[in-house]
């Protein structure tokens, strides 16, 4: 009977490595998805895009398992059109109502010309406007802001704001220690679920 215990006993005490290893992945994983959510928040405090939008960009590339206990949150790394930043097309009245056809493409009636653009960059700031204009995109179904940069009918250049990436490299900073209090949490909480 002793022996039993004993090797019941041993058979237990074998177990609590992978026992931890996995209550741990799960804490970091919990703790992870919770990072993702401090991230679209401290990016979306620094750049006004919506929130949705970000966490599009926005994944856990790796989820920890036992036998690799690390969850890696990472962001595409791709250019955000200025119009996402609320851009807004700004017109005018034509001196000439009558000669001016307007443009159906970017919205604007007959009789009126565009006078530029405007954008919301920083979610606490005003607008900011510039002789921009809005532009049918090649590779897809949607219109760019952009600026001219000769006299040429193709002297322009599509412009881009602040993206998520680059945003997300100062918030990364920012959260990292709320995120290893996090996983702490996610560890107690998990062990104290089993107890």
């Amino acid at each position: 009977m002793f022996e039993d215990d004993l090797k019941r006993a041993q058979l237990q005490l074998k177990a609590i490595p992978s026992f931890v290893d996995k209550v741990q992945a799960k804490a970091i994983n919990s703790a992870t998805r919770k990072a993702l959510t401090l991230a679209v928040n401290g990016i979306k405090s620094q750049v006004n895009l919506k929130s949705p939008y970000i966490r599009s960009k926005l994944k856990v590339y790796h989820q920890a398992t036992a036998q690799n206990p690390v969850g890696v949150l990472g962001v595409e790394s791709r250019g955000v059109l200025l119009d996402r930043f609320d851009g807004q097309q700004i017109v005018t009245k034509s001196k000439n109502p009558s000669r001016s056809k307007g443009d159906p493409l970017r919205g604007i009636s007959a009789g009126y010309k565009s006078q530029g653009t405007t954008v919301k960059i920083k979610p606490n700031s005003g607008n900011t406007f510039f002789k921009g204009f809005y532009i049918p995109l090649k590779n897809n179904n949607s219109m760019g802001i952009a600026v001219r940069t000769g006299s040429g009918q193709k002297d322009y250049k599509v412009l881009y704001g602040p993206s998520v990436s680059q945003t997300f490299k100062t918030v990364r900073e920012d959260i990292a220690e709320e995120t290893k209090d996090l996983v702490v949490t996610e560890l107690l909480n998990t062990l104290e679920s089993i107890s």
